[in-house]
């Protein structure tokens, strides 16, 4: 380092700068006090108490400049607050949709100086030392607690101290900021997407919770997938809406685990072709197996009963699909007199109906006699092609794609996801949700069913990006904003996603991710280029606390280098063995530079819990630190 004394030092050395000022200001005291009592010429104190006033003023600054540093070092307390105050805190601040990010400051080179010298020394037993002197001074002043229960006041300033020293993660980072101040984004700088990284327990939940909130309470349209079926968010979202419309009839839930409070959703709405389907079907399947060839025979064996069922002018369902599946001659039949009542007419139609009761004819036959008369039409062609498959010879070719649409069609979420179910309360598009800037709330409970959690996921995901390719191609004016949350997005990770990130801003979307690590999606999608294109469309990054190295250079990578200054003293003596008297020593001072992470990945290891680093609008780094919202139980309190 330079010359100029760094405040870690300072701090390291606080007891001899206190001494020293207090040495100087003794001294020149006496020395003004024995001139003044004419002890002492008044030529010879003059110096002496103007070099004693000068150390004293050098002290004095030093002590002045790390008085800040050495508070803040020892206020560890975690910003905490109510659901009423911070939404009342939102609407007093907040304007122009601009997105509150916590509070914390520009994290520039100096402060990654000040990071490289804590690391290097003893920082976690400075501020050890700091709390310890802070809670005791704290505790002594209620001398009347100590007086009359000194046992109790004891055991709850032991217990106090033990919880505060061992706190999560490092939180002398923080007070490496000068001050800190509230963080607003844009709302045009969240077009580019968001995402939030940190490992279990970091505070990614409780970071989506904060932007939830802020979204509900500028009237947005909000989806949720939750994998995980998290309860925090299901609090926060009732009450904030509750709170801004006075109802919760704009709430609607979609919840594998409860389908009792569901709504039933329709997920073909949006698809403009019925080969649509069999490709959002497909697009479910696991990367490493998405592409052999049994997959593609299964998508197109899957696409030609998508296209038998829509000449027979059915609706799509997955019920009607995995039917079909199992009934292809059934199919075959449908099918033709689907075709045949288009091209004979309804009379021509009816007239043979007539003949084939009458004079007890096979159907099918009868169907495909007629169909005969006809130029051949490739769809149909198709059908017929795949109800005379030996059954052994497609199920042993497609039995993927097959054990999706018998998961989507049985039990509780085949009824979910069939708008023809008689038990269906209400059934609702996507497009529904978002023209009327509803909230949607999809939680998964992929514990329970990890493969099901994943396949629903993916096509809720798969149906939103055909919603935004609709508006982006048909939308006319102002497009309404919808806000598109993922959590533990690398458990949904699909092609239509990775589109939908791609050309999302133009269709009105701000879609946040959150994951543990980048690790997550390199091992999703086997192909760290694959990953590289899901990376590639999130220009918004928050980093918490995270352990993978993975990440940690991918948070590097999004930011500028830094450099860091070291000094070595070195100083040597050297006496002969000839004379005692010849003896001759040196003394030496280097100052280097290297380059350095402005983050060291040290740094990122040990954030405490709602803390990050993040790269927003643009390339600007922001240490930021999360106020943690609690809300109350809904269930209890609705």
């Amino acid at each position: 380092m330079d010359k100029k004394i760094s405040q870690v030092q300072i701090l390291k050395h606080h007891d001899s700068f206190v001494c020293q000022f207090y040495l100087c200001l003794l001294t020149t005291s006496g020395y003004a006090a024995a001139a003044w009592l004419e002890g002492i010429p008044q030529l010879l104190s003059l110096p002496v108490c103007i070099a004693s006033s000068f150390g004293m003023f050098l002290s004095g600054r030093k002590l002045k400049a790390v008085a800040s540093l050495k508070s803040r070092i020892s206020q560890i307390n975690f910003p905490q607050t109510s659901a009423d105050s911070f939404i009342n805190y939102l609407e007093k601040e907040g304007k122009d949709g601009a997105l509150y990010m916590g509070k914390g400051g520009s994290w520039e080179s100096s402060q990654c100086q000040e990071a490289s010298d804590f690391l290097k020394c003893d920082a976690s037993s400075l501020q050890r030392k700091f709390i310890k002197r802070r809670m005791i001074l704290k505790s002594l002043k209620n001398f009347r607690k100590w007086i009359f229960h000194p046992v109790k006041s004891l055991f709850t300033l032991r217990k106090d101290l033990s919880f505060l020293i061992q706190a999560s993660g490092q939180q002398w980072i923080s007070a490496l900021l000068p001050e800190e101040n509230a963080i607003w984004q844009k709302a045009s700088h969240r077009a580019g997407h968001m995402l939030i990284v940190g490992g279990a327990g970091a505070g990614k939940t409780q970071t989506m919770i904060i932007f939830i909130i802020q979204d509900i309470w500028v009237s947005r349209a909000v989806l949720i997938i939750d994998p995980k079926g998290d309860n925090d968010i299901r609090n926060a979202v009732y009450f904030s809406y509750k709170k801004r419309s006075g109802d919760t009839k704009g709430i609607f839930e979609f919840d594998l685990a409860y389908p009792e409070r569901s709504i039933h959703l329709d997920l073909f709405s949006n698809c403009s072709r019925p080969t649509e389907i069999a490709t959002k079907i497909c697009d479910c399947l696991p990367k490493e197996t998405a592409n052999s060839e049994f997959s593609k025979m299964g998508e197109s064996f899957l696409k030609t009963v998508c296209q038998g069922i829509s000449i027979a002018n059915k609706p799509l369902t997955f019920k009607r699909i995995y039917y079909y599946i199992n009934n292809r001659e059934k199919l075959l039949v449908d099918c033709l007199e689907g075709y045949l009542k288009e091209v004979l007419g309804k009379e021509r139609f009816k007239d043979l109906c007539t003949d084939i009761r009458i004079h007890k004819k096979d159907k099918m036959e009868a169907y495909l006699k007629a169909y005969r008369e006809f130029d051949r039409n490739d769809d149909v062609e198709s059908v017929i092609k795949f109800a005379d498959y030996d059954e052994e010879f497609i199920y042993k070719r497609a039995i993927m794609v097959f054990q999706i649409v018998e998961k989507l069609a049985t039990g509780d979420i085949g009824k979910l996801l069939d708008p023809e179910d008689a038990s269906a309360n209400r059934t609702l598009s996507l497009r529904d949700i978002v023209d009327n800037q509803w909230v949607l709330l999809v939680s998964l409970h992929a514990m329970k069913d990890p493969d099901l959690s994943r396949i629903v996921g993916s096509l809720i995901l798969s149906d939103l990006t055909a919603l935004a390719g609709s508006r982006y191609a048909y939308g006319k004016g102002q497009l309404s904003k919808v806000a598109l949350y993922v959590d533990e997005a690398s458990e949904v990770l699909s092609e239509p996603f990775i589109q939908l990130l791609n050309k999302g801003r133009g269709a009105g979307f701000f879609t946040c991710l959150a994951t543990q690590t980048v690790s997550d999606f390199i091992a999703r999608t086997r192909n760290k280029a694959e990953a590289d294109k899901v990376l590639g469309n999130l220009n918004n990054l928050l980093c918490m606390r995270s352990n993978d190295g993975e990440t940690h250079r991918y948070f590097a990578e999004r930011i500028t280098k830094s450099t860091v200054k070291s000094r070595m003293v070195s100083h040597a003596v050297m006496a002969s063995a000839d004379s005692f008297y010849s003896q001759r020593g040196t003394l030496s001072e280097s100052v280097s530079e290297t380059e350095s992470e402005l983050v060291p990945p040290e740094i990122l290891s040990s954030l405490p819990n709602g803390e990050c680093f993040a790269v927003i609008s643009g390339g600007h780094v922001v240490k930021a630190r999360m106020p943690y919202v609690s809300f109350p139980d809904w269930e209890t309190t609705k």
